[in-house]
């Protein structure tokens, strides 16, 4: 292409979100939430956010965050592509329970000295996978999860 010049367009913008980890709808974790100010169009998720001097923040899509689009953050890339390096998998926790949060009465709050107002309790045990394999039976109320009080589903997710 000699004396031709080659002229690339992109987009300039601004990150209208950086906030901390969040849970997308299926349930992942991602280390950062990105939100850039620009229009990312379903089917074209995948293009790289670079910074003023061209390094690569993240990669854009709108499948994680129902159509709304985002960036997942490149030391979550960087994770994901290490982990799958070193293992060929990624590793997904399972317990095999169905739960449903409880309110917990006071004098039971009290008599454990415990801090949150509800629990989970264990509506489906599948006998086979973890949960079941250790015990858990229906009826039982989960308060903690590896020493970490648990109210909701997102609160064994997080521990998870």
């Amino acid at each position: 292409m000699s004396g031709q010049q080659l002229s690339l367009r992109g987009f300039l913008g601004i990150v209208s979100v950086l906030g901390d980890k969040w849970r997308t709808w299926h349930g992942g974790e991602i280390g950062r939430l990105i939100r850039p100010d620009v229009s990312i169009f379903i089917g074209f998720s995948g293009g790289a956010l670079i910074d003023a001097e061209g390094r690569v923040i993240g990669i854009n899509t709108t499948g994680l965050a129902r159509g709304a689009g985002l960036t997942i953050p490149a030391s979550t890339v960087n994770h994901v592509v290490d982990t799958l390096l070193e293992h060929g998998h990624i590793a997904r926790p399972y317990l095999g329970v169905g739960m449903q949060p409880v309110t917990l009465p006071d004098q039971l709050r009290s008599k454990f000295n415990l801090a949150k107002e509800s629990a989970l309790i264990i509506l489906s045990v599948e006998a086979e996978a973890p949960a079941g394999r250790e015990g858990i039976t229906l009826g039982d109320v989960l308060v903690a999860l590896d020493g970490a009080p648990v109210a909701d589903t997102d609160d064994v997710q997080s521990v998870l």
